[in-house]
């Protein structure tokens, strides 16, 4: 079991799992930065908060050791797997504990 801390570790990596084109799972690790939940609210307030920037803003790394992750890579990613998104923000939603899983 974890051990609570009053803050916990800033940043924390987490396993995306990406729905591929015809059919199945990939997976994709991903390192992300942790935020209070008053900063998360924030953030959603901001005037231009695009999917692509929110997910710049709250991850920090990833696992491909080919392709570095920056916007034009991230943007890329989200082009060729449009659930990308979606996943990404859930597996961090959940990791902080504001998403349950379903059975």
């Amino acid at each position: 079991m974890s051990q609570i801390t009053l803050n916990p570790n800033p940043t924390f990596k987490e396993v995306v799992k990406i729905t591929v084109p015809g059919g199945g799972e990939g997976e994709l690790t991903f390192e992300f930065k942790h935020y209070p939940l008053s900063k998360l609210a924030e953030m959603g307030k901001q005037d231009g908060m695009t999917n692509d920037r929110f997910i710049m803003f709250i991850a920090n790394g990833w696992g491909f050791k080919e392709h570095e992750f920056n916007q034009e890579n991230l943007d890329t990613l989200l082009d060729n797997y449009p659930q990308a998104y979606e996943a990404i923000i859930t597996t961090y939603y959940q990791s902080l504990g504001l998403f349950r899983e379903k059975n």
